[in-house]
């Protein structure tokens, strides 16, 4: 559910050209490409489906390419607000899956 409330406040900003967009961009695409990275790898079961994991995959490898280009001239990310996406989305995706079963 968090993925897709992410997927949801990035399309927002990015409708409405917001200056946060590639970040939340950064966020939705590394929580959802370490949500099938960790389930993969076994460090916890995905409640996610596959074929709801192959569609996020793909909409989190667009969101890498749109907020790491300049592709709306909002301009790109920086390597902190990179970091700090990172560090977010492993948090947020370690939180709901680790931490409350």
């Amino acid at each position: 559910m968090a993925i897709s409330i992410e997927l949801l406040i990035a399309g927002y900003y990015l409708f409405k050209k917001h200056l946060k967009t590639n970040f939340a961009l950064a966020v939705f695409a590394f929580t959802a490409l370490l949500d099938s990275l960790f389930s993969s790898t076994g460090l916890f079961t995905s409640l996610v489906p596959l074929n709801a994991t192959i569609i996020l995959v793909g909409c989190a490898l667009v969101s890498f390419w749109l907020s790491f280009s300049h592709t709306f001239a909002l301009g790109r990310i920086s390597m902190v607000g990179a970091f700090g996406s990172f560090i977010l989305g492993t948090t947020v995706e370690l939180f709901f899956n680790l931490w409350t079963v």
